[in-house]
């Protein structure tokens, strides 16, 4: 029994989650509303980086160079940072525990890398300016547009006044040709293809389906992509489409599914584990504490309505900053950053005086483990010597 639940504990799900890769949009502006609430709430810095390439009229980026420009973003910053798109063009980095100075370093750092790795497909100048006071982050979008409206390499907060050194501009001449657009027959078809996938996404993300659900979500976007280009005039903006507000809206509801467990609306396993590494290296990096808290139901007659009062007891009663999952069989995993044995001690106080009927134990970083698998383990083994002594 044992061994079954740690290898359900290691599985891994999409793999647009998984490896170090530029990340979605929605993705991004849900793991930024975690980090704008773990900074205020243990008074933690926190930075944000904006880049945006820099066009002339009529000039888009081609697909090389953003790709250079994501690589570049990657190979610029840390394992613990997030980079992703807001929009085809748009690249938002968050840095958590970052300094006013330590953004403006890795800022430099990233704009010589992108003209470095650019200058094979003709050069492309990216404007870069970063934000690092928290209370200054309202939406993605409201975000985004404060920072490009900033001057090249500016940043609120200590020491704000050095800019990194500006980067050539790219002549004329190796301006990107505009694209053609597609007709109002691609567009039509795009759409309807956009709104079918979505509804399967959302249909398979019920049926316990996640790595399917996330293949046809990434379909959907390629869809609403496609949809968006057809309808773009590329003199004038046209007029909001309520067929694409519709299979945008369908599209993000099917990706956010994938990663929650569809019996208790707390995260899924594979999730659960990618963010479990993730904390355990930012425990490592920055000398934080984490725990790692293990609960199921005691009484396995009564184990259904405990686990339906256990999963809300946990989504009510856990901090925003916790990330609590479900791996099935009845079992739930919390792990609390910034939390010691004694905050700990008190969260399972409450848990069992609301809850009676439950088992819980706990593993700490790095006394028990440094991965987020031994951490499992030594918590799997402490749940089962109690279980156990109390039989």
């Amino acid at each position: 029994m044992k061994k079954q639940r740690t290898s359900r504990a290691a599985k891994q799900g999409p793999e647009s989650l998984r490896d170090r890769q530029i990340l979605k949009r929605w993705f991004l502006e849900y793991r930024l509303l975690e980090e704008v609430e773990r900074a205020r709430r243990y008074d933690r810095p926190l930075a944000v980086v904006a880049a945006t390439p820099t066009l002339l009229e009529g000039e888009r980026p081609s697909p090389e160079v953003l790709a250079a420009a994501a690589e570049a973003a990657i190979s610029a910053t840390r394992a613990t940072d997030l980079v992703g798109w807001v929009d085809d063009d748009r690249i938002l980095v968050v840095m958590p525990e970052t300094t006013s100075a330590e953004a403006r370093a890795a800022t430099s750092r990233w704009q010589s890398e992108i003209w470095q790795r650019s200058r094979a497909l003709g050069g492309q100048q990216w404007k870069l300016a970063a934000l690092n006071d928290p209370d200054d982050f309202g939406t993605l979008e409201t975000l985004y547009d404060t920072l490009t409206a900033k001057p090249e390499g500016e940043l609120v907060g200590d020491d704000a006044d050095v800019a990194p050194a500006p980067v050539p501009l790219p002549s004329a001449s190796t301006a990107v040709p505009r694209r053609e657009y597609a007709t109002s027959r691609v567009r039509t078809a795009a759409l309807a293809a956009a709104l079918v996938s979505s509804v399967a996404a959302f249909a398979l993300t019920l049926l316990g389906h996640p790595m399917i659900a996330a293949t046809l979500a990434a379909a959907t976007a390629l869809f609403v992509g496609v949809a968006l280009s057809a309808a773009r005039n590329p003199r004038e903006p046209s007029a909001p489409d309520p067929l694409v507000d519709k299979a945008i809206e369908h599209a993000a509801s099917g990706r956010k599914l994938v990663i929650y467990e569809r019996e208790t609306g707390l995260f899924a396993h594979w999730y659960l584990s990618l963010r479990g590494e993730e904390e355990c290296a930012r425990a490592a990096r920055y000398g934080r504490s984490l725990a790692l808290v293990l609960v199921e139901p005691g009484d396995k007659g009564t184990a259904w309505a405990t686990k339906e009062a256990l999963a809300s007891w946990l989504r009510r009663q856990l901090r925003a900053t916790d990330v609590v999952g479900y791996l099935g069989n009845g079992r739930f995993v919390a792990l609390m950053p910034e939390t010691n044995g004694v905050a700990v001690a008190q969260t399972v106080a409450r848990l069992r005086e609301d809850v009676q009927t439950a088992d819980v134990s706990a593993a700490y970083y790095p006394r028990d483990g440094v991965t987020f698998q031994q951490l499992y383990e030594v918590a799997s083994r402490r749940l089962l010597d109690e279980q156990e002594s109390a039989a």
